[in-house]
């Protein structure tokens, strides 16, 4: 028996290649084929979809679009796309990530709650932590650190938290620095302005 599954797509291939990298809330990253692709299916996009494996990739039947984040696209098509692409390049394949998944997923539609520079720092290393990035070096955020990832999400961005700004864009950029792929992202710049 199928169940049916929920996803964010991370990248859509197409039309060099007639296959997306989707956000599976089970599954994890997974590479997969709509063999009756929806029109409207677009980077971003949250769907629902029956998979069967197929080999190393999965087919998704039955795709229903159920979100565009259209009014997050124009709210911050930027920080978005930067989430989405290192979801691509930072999770591996079939590697289950519900928590991660849930990040994502406030973000889709608790947008208004991640504005400022700071607050999207705070995604990034909420972020980097569930996908299990600590750099090397120390950063003076141990004190802080506790009382940002051990919170309720939806909570911690709604506080008036003050965490040293510094050490945690040198955090943030130590993380991504250790990628081996990092010469690959498009979108990823951690200035104040960027974020």
């Amino acid at each position: 028996m199928l169940i049916r599954h929920e996803g964010i797509v991370l990248k859509n291939y197409q039309p060099k290649k007639e296959k997306v990298a989707v956000l599976d809330v089970h599954a994890g990253k997974i590479e997969c084929f709509m063999p009756a692709q929806p029109k409207e299916v677009h980077v971003g996009s949250l769907l629902h979809y029956f998979p069967t494996k197929v080999g190393a990739l999965y087919a998704l039947q039955n795709v229903e679009v159920i979100h565009v984040p259209l009014a997050l696209a124009r709210h911050d098509l930027y920080f978005f796309h930067t989430i989405l692409e290192l979801c691509y390049y930072f999770l591996p394949l079939d590697a289950p990530t519900d928590s991660l998944f849930s990040l994502i997923y406030f973000l889709l539609y608790n947008y208004e709650n991640v504005r400022t520079a700071e607050q999207k720092k705070i995604f990034l290393l909420r972020f980097f932590v569930q996908v299990g990035m600590y750099p090397e070096q120390e950063y003076g955020l141990d004190e802080c650190m506790h009382y940002l990832l051990s919170g309720p999400v939806e909570v911690i961005f709604k506080m008036n938290v003050r965490i040293p700004e510094q050490e945690l864009e040198r955090w943030l950029e130590s993380c991504i620095e250790t990628h081996p792929q990092k010469a690959k992202f498009k979108t990823m710049v951690l200035g104040c302005d960027n974020v």
